[in-house]
């Protein structure tokens, strides 16, 4: 990344969001500030940033992931489903 890039980036893939901005300052090899944010707390990390054409796939996996969550989180609500089935037969 240089000075001048316009990225985005995104801190948790499963829930986003997507932010975007532009390069103002690099911290060595791994650590970029965006919009003149150039405190400790404001620093981002190189591998989180993506070059802004790629916002909409990222936007994309971001969704695709949400939903294979949500098929996992359901088919495991079928197991605890048959689980407590079985728990109550047991228990008779």
């Amino acid at each position: 990344m240089k000075i001048g890039d316009q990225i985005i980036w995104c801190f948790d893939y499963e829930a986003g969001p997507v932010r975007k901005g532009t390069v103002t300052k690099v911290s060595g090899a791994d650590l970029v500030y965006v919009d003149q944010h150039h405190k400790a707390e404001d620093c981002i990390y190189q591998y989180l940033c993506w070059p802004a054409e790629a916002e909409e796939e990222l936007k994309t996996i971001i969704a695709q992931r949400a939903a294979l969550k949500k098929a996992f989180d359901d088919s495991m609500a079928l197991v605890y489903q048959l689980r407590n089935k079985h728990s109550r037969a047991a228990k008779r």
